[in-house]
């Protein structure tokens, strides 16, 4: 009975880890598309003619080590949910039903 105590113990803790887990990444990945679109607004990037190049797009290289960066991927989200547009040279601007975004 003791062995299956510490059994069910671990299964609850392992479980517990994994739950908190996933709210620090999307915590993260909420942080940092406000980040990314308070970036966009302080360069007023409204429209294509002022739209801004981001230093944060390009992907990182096999040797890069330290802290993950969540920007990429958050901006890859706010682009495929149309809060942000990409002209074909690579910039960013934000679409016009955000222009009023408060934080």
């Amino acid at each position: 009975m003791d062995g299956l105590m510490n059994i069910i113990i671990s299964v609850i803790i392992l479980i517990v880890v994994c739950i908190l887990t996933l709210i620090g990444v999307v915590w993260k990945t909420k942080r940092a598309c406000l980040t990314i679109i308070r970036d966009l607004q302080d360069r007023g990037a409204y429209d294509p003619e002022s739209a801004a190049t981001l230093p944060y797009v390009r992907e990182k290289g096999f040797r890069h080590f330290g802290v993950r960066d969540y920007k990429p991927q958050a901006l890859l989200h706010l682009i495929k949910e149309d809060i942000i547009r990409v002209t074909d040279n690579g910039r960013c601007y934000l679409d016009k039903k955000t222009e009023n975004i408060k934080f």
